[in-house]
């Protein structure tokens, strides 16, 4: 647990900066996906330096590697995903409070809008397909 715990307090320190770097100087349209990758990003990083460190010092096997970079995939997707819907409301939010339209800001295309992170992330699998199709069929 402490390698895991010193893998992700190495992330930690390096968040705020990139976060300043990478997100909060793109365009306010493109934000809140850019939070998304930089989270998913971040995590996944986390795994694969737990990954070097364990297999460097205590020659871990590259399948118990390999459980954990997927576990932090699945891991960095949601707070990706959280990070993100948290970045597009705050843009909404500023945006309510200084009485802007929203079409004005950028023309800022809402994260969940026609499942834009879902489409992009998700394998192209006959289930996520027909998943998507029918929410589209729905909202139309």
């Amino acid at each position: 647990g402490a390698i895991i715990f010193g893998a992700f307090a190495i992330i930690a320190l390096l968040h705020r900066p990139l976060e300043r770097r990478l997100v909060l100087s793109a365009p306010i349209s493109s934000r809140p996906k850019q939070q998304f990758y930089l989270e998913l990003s971040l995590i996944v990083l986390a795994g694969l330096i737990a990954v070097a460190f364990n297999r460097a010092f205590y020659d871990f096997p590259i399948s118990s590697g390999i459980s954990l970079v997927f576990g932090c995939m699945v891991a960095g997707f949601f707070a990706g995903l959280d990070a993100a819907l948290a970045r597009e409301r705050e843009i909404i939010l500023s945006a309510v409070q200084l009485n802007q339209n929203l079409q004005k800001v950028d023309n800022i295309r809402l994260l969940m809008k026609n499942g834009e992170i879902i489409k992009n992330t998700l394998p192209r699998t006959r289930a996520a397909r027909f998943g998507l199709r029918k929410i589209q069929e729905q909202k139309d």
